[in-house]
């Protein structure tokens, strides 16, 4: 939260404790709370798209984002716990959504990712979202890639001012070394699958400009 002190992150490669100052940090970043995207959250977003059953939602989800590997009836156990929260109700067998989903679901929407970027989550926000959306998910992915960039910057810079302490010879300097590489390398990989995330983002809000101006495609 704004005017508070935040603590540092303490990244620890073997023997080596590499500290992660989070105000060099994008303020509205926050470190990863949850393993995955809220099956919840999946699902109410389709029930908004499009009110349906339980079972039509559930192959909506398996279409839609079948690379997440959702368990089986994941969706149909999320509608009945949003149900009891009052942000769907059942309307015959079709669920529908109640404004309190609309603004939840809107709420996780348009906030920053977590950090490291979870890919479900951003790949479930990439597939639920509207056009209204786009300018806003852009910004998200846009902060998640500087943030992940800081953090390596970071890591290196903290990886040189302990050089000295890592020329001791031994096994452990070597699996430290290791293990501190890899660590960047992953790092080093989210970017750039944010880069590719982005721009294929960036390209279909293009086209999708591009067809409502008059004379564009859609009106050819």
């Amino acid at each position: 939260m704004e005017g508070m002190a935040l603590p540092n992150v303490q990244c620890v490669y073997g023997s080596l404790v590499v500290a992660i100052d989070l105000s060099q940090l994008p303020v509205r970043f926050r470190f990863m709370a949850m393993s995955r995207t809220s099956t919840k959250l999946v699902a109410l977003g389709l029930v908004i798209e499009e009110p349906g059953s339980g079972h039509q939602i559930e192959r909506r989800l398996n279409e839609r984002l079948a690379s997440t590997q959702f368990r089986q009836s994941a969706a149909k156990h999320a509608l009945e716990r949003a149900e009891t929260q009052g942000l769907v109700c059942k309307v015959g067998r079709k669920y529908q959504a109640m404004p309190a989903g609309v603004e939840y679901f809107e709420r996780w929407l348009r906030s920053s990712s977590v950090l490291p970027p979870v890919r479900e989550d951003l790949l479930a926000r990439v597939a639920l979202c509207r056009p209204k959306d786009m300018p806003r998910l852009i910004e998200v992915l846009r902060e998640a890639e500087r943030a992940c960039v800081t953090v390596v910057e970071v890591l290196n810079e903290q990886s040189r001012r302990d050089a000295p302490a890592m020329a001791v010879r031994g096994w452990r300097r070597h699996i430290d070394i290791a293990v501190a590489n890899s660590d960047a390398a992953w790092w080093d990989a989210r970017i750039k699958w944010l880069e590719d995330l982005l721009e294929g983002v960036q390209s279909a809000w293009r086209a999708y400009q591009a067809e409502r101006r008059p004379g564009g495609p859609a009106g050819a």
